[in-house]
């Protein structure tokens, strides 16, 4: 923009004085409060954002992702964006979604695409069903609005119903994801079976909003992680055993008691098994706590806890010396153990439920069973019977229909998807 003639500065002196005498925030304030189209709130914003974009040259260059939750130690975000450089996008991420000055200024960007992923932080905390719903609903307000401005709306499906939710939170996380479906021009999705529980769950077909992209496996922990072992773990104690590994965050809904209890049916039935379980990962679980702490000393000596967070070449150590990986889970759609497990070769046991159904054949690229303590009790019997050369043919087949599956691929994908407009 050139500032030369008297005219243009003059132009611009009346645009900042407009912009600083305009209530931005108050004006949206009353948009977002009403949710409808409340034409003078709307047209002060609009005539703000106006002026304000005239002070600020350059913009309409820009590519920008907005994300939200931001997930730290939670690598899966990282990868999806590795690519932006080579897509000349920038991204960042924001907590808690505000429709104020920069955000709204970041819509006069060439592109803004604000990509949704987990929903439960816009609810969790609420003090009562009603406070939950206009959490809710402010949010996507916000999201209506942004669209308004020309913005991209995307949501990637990692679950349908938070794991862990409560009676309230249930209801919640139900009204949020069939806002979320309504409101997104696209919705990202790791598995078809996914797409298909979405529809069904929202009562309308959403096939023209599905975006397929595979989950990545974890190949920059394989590639940039120095492998070492727990301190907790002692290698003495493992020498001869068969390892079964139960590895990340341990919550209400990965069904580590059910494991526990699996594990002990073969231990107090046969005494002689060559078994070790290694459970890793932060506590979060009080019932797995208990289910430990009730144990016979003679079968819980076969079983070590890892009880907290652990760091990437920690992750690696295990998986380098673990013989399968076990994901007991009561419920899921998405696993990111097993796409770990499999980046290192490793078979996982799984129950035949979500992603589990489409990515494991049973007894050929992993083992499968029917979600109940004792078919994961016969499961694992069965695993550990098997010669170790089947568990490694297993596991290298798995890995081979997967390993095309690289962090780069996946998130060239994600991008070349946007840019596409598809």
């Amino acid at each position: 923009m050139s500032f030369g003639t008297r005219n243009e500065l003059a132009r611009i002196q009346t645009a900042r004085e407009r912009y600083w005498s305009m209530d931005f925030e108050g004006a949206f304030s009353q948009y977002l409060d009403s949710f409808n189209a409340n034409p003078k709130a709307w047209w002060l914003a609009m005539e703000a954002i106006r002026c304000k974009r005239a002070l600020t040259p350059g913009i309409e260059k820009e590519k920008n992702i907005i994300f939200s939750p931001n997930y730290a130690g939670n690598s899966y975000q990282r990868n999806l964006y590795d690519q932006h450089n080579n897509f000349e996008y920038q991204v960042g991420p924001v907590n808690k979604l505000e429709l104020d000055n920069s955000l709204v200024m970041a819509t006069y960007s060439k592109r803004l695409v604000f990509h949704q992923h987990w929903l439960k932080e816009l609810y969790w905390g609420a003090p009562s069903l009603d406070a939950g719903v206009h959490a809710i609903d402010h949010h996507i307000g916000i999201l209506k609005a942004l669209k308004s401005f020309g913005a991209t709306v995307c949501w990637t499906l990692h679950n349908l119903i938070d794991h862990d939710a409560n009676a309230c939170q249930e209801i919640l996380s139900n009204y949020a994801v069939r806002k979320m479906a309504n409101v997104s021009d696209h919705i990202f999705i790791h598995t078809r079976g996914a797409g298909e529980l979405l529809s069904s769950h929202c009562d309308v077909n959403l096939a023209e909003k599905f975006r397929f992209i595979d989950h990545p496996l974890y190949d920059d922990i394989q590639r940039s992680t120095t492998p070492c072992l727990p301190k907790e773990i002692n290698p003495n104690k493992l020498q001869g055993r068969r390892i079964l590994m139960c590895l990340g965050m341990i919550r209400p809904y990965k069904g580590v008691p059910d494991l526990i209890e699996a594990f002990s049916r073969i231990a107090r039935e046969n005494p002689q098994h060559s078994m070790h379980l290694v459970i890793a990962g932060y506590m979060g679980d009080p019932a797995a706590t208990v289910a430990l702490t009730k144990m016979e000393p003679r079968i819980r000596e076969h079983i070590t806890l890892v009880g907290r967070k652990l760091d990437e070449n920690e992750m690696a150590g295990l998986m380098e010396i673990a013989d399968v990986s076990v994901t007991p889970y009561r419920k899921i759609l998405t696993s990111g153990s097993f796409y770990l497990a499999t980046t290192y070769k490793k078979p996982t046991i799984a129950p035949r439920i979500g992603m589990f159904t489409e990515a494991v054949q049973d007894n050929e690229t992993g083992f499968l069973y029917d979600g109940s303590v004792e078919g994961l009790s016969d499961k694992l019997s069965y695993v550990c019977r098997l010669p170790k050369e089947m568990l490694t043919r297993v596991g290298t087949k798995v890995w081979g229909d997967h390993q095309h599956l690289t962090i780069r691929e996946t998130s060239t994908r994600f991008f070349s998807t946007l840019e596409a407009g598809r």
